[in-house]
């Protein structure tokens, strides 16, 4: 089976650094963003492509992120999907963290539905300016 979604987990790193700015610490196995105590970190696991802010004791996906950002509510595990996921991938991209928009269903010349990519393709760097990001 077919999926025309794209991978989100590549772009999470490049979203962490959009989001928090250049980290404070990089190894080979995270990124790391000291906050004014120990209890207020934020990290990139490089190896799984997560991201977790200690101090909101809050982490998860690029998608996740985007709905972090935007200060809504965390997502129970598993629960980001349908609309949920849409409304993520949408925050996702106009906050600039991923290049292309929630693709849209279309019909096609035979009547069946399927999937319309909209937006521009590329990496972070090339995405559409989204509104400002304070760190």
């Amino acid at each position: 089976m077919s999926t025309d979604l794209p991978d989100f987990k590549i772009f999470c790193r490049d979203a962490c650094i959009k989001l928090w700015g250049e980290p404070d610490r990089e190894t080979a196995k995270e990124l790391r963003w000291s906050g004014d105590d120990a209890y207020s970190e934020r990290t990139f696991d490089q190896r799984k492509g997560v991201w977790f802010d200690a101090g909101q004791e809050r982490g998860g996906s690029t998608l996740e992120l985007a709905l972090y950002a935007k200060s809504k509510p965390p997502v129970e595990k598993g629960k980001l999907r349908g609309a949920l996921f849409f409304e993520a991938w949408t925050d996702a991209f106009e906050l600039g963290l991923v290049p292309d928009p929630p693709s849209r269903p279309v019909r096609s010349s035979s009547g069946r539905a399927g999937r319309s990519r909209q937006g521009t393709a590329g990496c972070l760097s090339r995405c559409p300016s989204g509104p400002a990001i304070s760190r």
